[in-house]
């Protein structure tokens, strides 16, 4: 199962306490894991007005999508 791991960080640096894990099957996700979807290929940080944290854009280049095989698809975190 492909996923990524957000790793809060402040000027000290990265910490490991409370790491958070997603995949496709996570909470709030367009889809579900399927092989080939390579969730968490591609990866950029975005600039939000939420709360004052950025956004993450993970990519799936494998994701079918719309009966598109190998379409792709990028899941806002």
């Amino acid at each position: 199962m492909c996923g990524v791991t957000v790793m809060p960080g402040s000027e000290a640096g990265l910490t490991a306490v409370d790491n958070q894990w997603f995949d496709q099957d996570a909470t709030d996700m367009v889809d579900t894991a399927a092989a080939g979807d390579q969730f968490g290929a591609s990866l950029t940080v975005l600039p939000t007005a939420f709360a004052g944290y950025d956004g993450l854009a993970v990519g799936a280049p494998g994701e079918d999508a719309n009966a598109v095989v190998d379409s792709g698809a990028v899941q806002l975190i």
